[in-house]
């Protein structure tokens, strides 16, 4: 038995493999590149009439002429033409005519035993040519080698033939040369059609005034997509390979503008790299000046920022000074293996991913609503980032065209993953988790992540260049990029926000009200209106006697309005005074409710905590039952005891020591651990909330709270040698929501705990983490509203010094990061407050925590 083959499979093959028009050009402009092409002319023409043979690259024989004007009988031609290295008759019948030839997958081989790096071949499955078909019915193939000296082969393809008979001889030409040099000339005709192509958007009419410009012709959408991303158009040296389009002999727009991609909001980027023997990704987030002006807009809202707004060379200057801030947080860097460690499913992925490093990606992120758009064009021009004649119109083309990650080997695309068609890193999918403001949208991103996989041994496409092969590099390049793009680049885009929103604070522009701030002046707002409403009710008063009086026909009537008019010329200013003051203050208010409303957009956060908090406490009441039910077995040592005799009784003493002895113990730590759930569940039951009781304020005594903490925490205080001391607080007292003192402090000495252990570990050592004398936690009183805590910790590390705040941030592992999320947002929600002071601890490191409260009935 043998196989046959059908003459349906060059069909197959060539227009069902090769799934678009627009993959069918560049495997075809793909293999000008393989053969060493530094110039490719792309000809659309009309008919063969409109043809300017002055425009091709090589002198055009007339028996090539006269052979297309045959074939196309005056319907429209495509000429795809190259300066490569040509093909002679062999190469033409054994490379060009041979279905899956091998030819460059030798070469390839041949380059890597060589170590040359010269030149990547593209190509490798001897396929590409079939696609051909999608373009045209017939194919006429011109090419010149320099191995050929004085002829040209010129063979003509009909299609249609070879899908009824694969013996059928393509009729072939040897013609004489008209140059030496090397070439090849791809002739299409019949059923081509423009209209996939080209987008000719000139006027049907042309002033005779006009002044003559650029044609106003351009690729489509996916042939310019296709075309623009072939060859990376991120890279900073430029190839020397060059595709030049032409309509009727006209020049086709066809560039990647750079300019455009200028106009980014933030560049988010990625690299995995050896270094000293170790492997490392590091994680960068550049901001440009009109997000910082973006995020104002958000914070402010349209109609308070056009008052609040400031120029673009003031957003810039902001970038500049605080930019040691923003680049310790904006950046990371992490051994590889230990980041892989961290993520599920990616520990085994290292060897994979480490075979086709360096990796690297770069994503440039926009925003496409008109207002947002326009305001980071205008700022990119005050700034010089891009040319005064930029436009909405040309960033949104630019986005139509080139939107997704696309995925490079060195310089040149693989597959067509990024396209629209194809989210790969299911950046869509993951706008469903967590705040879509901080994920990217497919729609508004365009970005490139290059592999090192030279000679194409690790990361191949699929036939239809749909796809990758499926292979261990494959699925680890995926995974560990789609975490990347979807968890890291996800907090770092979080960072940016709160890191910049906490500037504009400080800088002023932006409000930190609260909402018994709001309270204060909406109540200032209403005793303003009731002055403003008792000058009004003079004034219509006086306006009623004037009315009454309005003749004037009288000398007691002139008295009565001039005796009016005395009164009320000290009412005028006070009435005039009395309004602006009223404008004024509901002006802050609208600030106020503004600054508000953004903050209710981090109640996600807060819904999400709420949730997890609803599940805690049932899953903790439910601890409780079991608590209660297993007091009933307090007298399990009785027991023990007994089976400890009789079996001492019977000389089994080494089964006691083998089996019940070990159960004993395990008893023995249950009990314990049960002991102190019970203990430490009384403790948080009084910060549940109830029906009834969630506005409720009581007066905290600082004393017993830190009292109740030592009882509580007795064991693990013990087990770190670590003192809680709280000096001079007895009898002092705050007056706050019931419970909330135990929620802050208790995550205060949690951390303090965690991170006293980490020094102690680390003193064993390093000698500058010794400590002199015994570790402590330290509360101490600064004012009747204000207490600091410290420890004898760490201390907090740089890069989270100004980020602790933040939700997600955490510098243990595996931590969640939103313990001082949840307390700051607690202190303020009642009008308190923490933050981190400026004094530093023995490491360098700030340690102190200043926490207030500003209530007026404290007592």
């Amino acid at each position: 038995m043998k196989f046959e083959y059908s003459p349906r499979i060059l069909a197959q093959l060539g227009t069902e493999l090769i799934t678009s028009d627009e993959v069918a050009f560049t495997e075809l402009l793909k293999n000008a590149y393989d053969a060493k092409a530094t110039v490719v002319n792309v000809h659309f023409l009309e008919s063969i009439d409109k043809l300017d043979v002055a425009k091709l690259l090589t002198p055009l024989p007339d028996d090539v002429l006269a052979a297309v004007k045959a074939a196309s009988n005056k319907a429209p031609v495509i000429i795809i033409e190259d300066n490569g290295k040509g093909m002679d008759y062999n190469e033409l019948q054994n490379g060009f005519f041979k279905v899956g030839s091998d030819l460059k997958e030798q070469q390839k081989r041949k380059d890597e035993n060589d170590g040359s790096t010269e030149k990547m071949i593209l190509g490798d499955k001897g396929l590409g040519r079939l696609s051909s078909q999608r373009l045209a019915a017939t194919l006429l193939v011109e090419t010149s080698s320099k191995g050929e000296k004085d002829l040209l082969n010129l063979v003509t393809v009909n299609w249609s033939k070879f899908a009824k008979d694969l013996d059928e001889d393509a009729p072939e030409l040897r013609i004489k040369k008209l140059t030496s040099l090397p070439y090849t000339r791809l002739w299409f005709t019949g059923g081509v059609n423009f209209s996939k192509f080209i987008d000719d958007r000139r006027p049907e009419q042309i002033s005779m005034f006009e002044e003559p410009g650029e044609p106003e012709i351009y690729l489509q959408e996916k042939l310019q997509s296709s075309v623009s991303f072939l060859y990376s158009p991120f890279e900073q040296e430029e190839d020397d390979f060059k595709i030049n389009f032409f309509l009727n002999g006209l020049h086709v727009q066809s560039s990647f503008h750079n300019d455009s991609i200028k106009v980014a909001e933030t560049i988010h980027s990625f690299s995995l790299n050896r270094k000293g023997g170790k492997s490392y990704l590091e994680l960068e987030l550049q901001l440009k000046p009109w997000y910082v002006e973006m995020i104002h807009l958000r914070l402010l809202g349209k109609n308070l920022f056009k008052e609040r707004q400031r120029d673009a060379a003031f957003y810039e200057s902001l970038l500049e000074k605080y930019q040691d801030r923003l680049q310790s947080n904006l950046s990371r860097k992490m051994k590889l293996e230990d980041y892989l460690e961290s993520k599920q499913g990616l520990s085994q992925a290292r060897q994979a991913i480490e075979q086709i490093m360096p990796v690297e990606g770069k994503v440039y992120a926009f925003h496409r609503e008109a207002f947002r758009l326009n305001l980071a064009i205008n700022s990119a021009k005050a700034t010089g980032a891009i040319e005064k004649t930029g436009n909405m119109a040309a960033i949104r083309d630019f986005l139509n065209y080139h939107n997704g990650i696309k995925l490079y080997r060195d310089k040149f695309r693989i597959a067509n993953l990024g396209d629209k068609e194809s989210d790969w890193l299911s950046l869509q999918q993951a706008r469903t988790r967590g705040q879509q403001f901080f994920r990217f949208e497919l729609g508004n991103v365009v970005g490139y992540i290059k592999i090192n996989d030279f000679y194409q041994n690790f990361i191949k496409e699929i036939s239809s260049r749909q796809e990758l092969v499926e292979s261990l590099n494959a699925i680890a390049l995926k995974r560990i990029v789609q975490a990347i793009f979807n968890d890291d680049f996800y907090q770092l885009s979080t960072s940016a926000y709160y890191l910049v929103r906490d500037i504009l604070i400080e800088e002023g522009l932006v409000r930190n009200n609260t909402p018994k701030e709001l309270k204060q002046q909406v109540d200032e707002s209403e005793a303003l209106l009731q002055e403003t409403l008792k000058s009004l009710a003079v004034f219509q008063a006086a306006f009623k006697d004037i009315k009454d009086n309005i003749h004037l026909n009288s000398d007691d009537s002139i008295q009565k309005v001039r005796k009016i008019l005395l009164e009320l010329e000290g009412q005028d200013s006070s009435l005039s005074d009395s309004i602006n003051n009223s404008i004024s203050t509901l002006k802050n208010a609208k600030e106020t409710l503004t600054v508000i409303e953004e903050r209710q957009r981090d109640s996600y956060n807060n819904y999400k905590l709420m949730a997890n908090g609803l599940i805690t406490e049932v899953m903790t009441h439910e601890l409780h039952s079991i608590l209660l039910n297993t007091k009933s077995g307090e007298g399990y040592q009785a027991h023990i005891a007994s089976l400890k005799n009789y079996l001492f009784d019977q000389n089994q003493v080494k089964r006691y020591n083998e089996e019940l002895k070990p159960v004993a113990a395990q008893l023995d730590f249950l009990h314990t651990r049960i002991t102190e759930l019970d203990v430490f569940y009384n403790f948080l039951e009084s910060t549940f909330i109830r029906q009834g009781t969630s506005d409720d304020f009581e007066h905290e005594d600082f004393g017993a709270l830190l009292e109740g903490f030592k009882k509580r925490l007795d064991t693990r205080l013990k087990d770190s040698k670590t003192m809680i001391v709280y000096d001079g607080l007895k009898d002092y007292t705050w007056y706050v929501p019931k419970g909330t003192l135990t929620h802050v402090f208790y995550n205060l000495i949690d951390n303090s705990l965690h991170w006293i252990g980490e020094r102690q570990k680390r003193s064993a050592y390093d000698q500058s983490y010794k400590l002199d004398g015994r570790d402590f936690i330290r509360i101490e009183k600064v004012d009747d509203y204000t207490v600091n805590y410290y420890d004898s910790g760490t201390g907090v590390q740089d890069d989270l010094q100004y980020t602790l705040f933040h939700p997600f941030k955490s510098g243990k592992e595996n931590g969640r990061g939103m313990g001082l999320y949840i307390v700051k947002n607690l202190l303020e929600s009642f009008g308190g407050s923490i933050n981190l002071l400026p004094d530093l601890n023995s490491q360098g490191n700030r340690y102190i925590f200043s926490i207030s409260i500003q209530n007026d009935e404290q007592a």
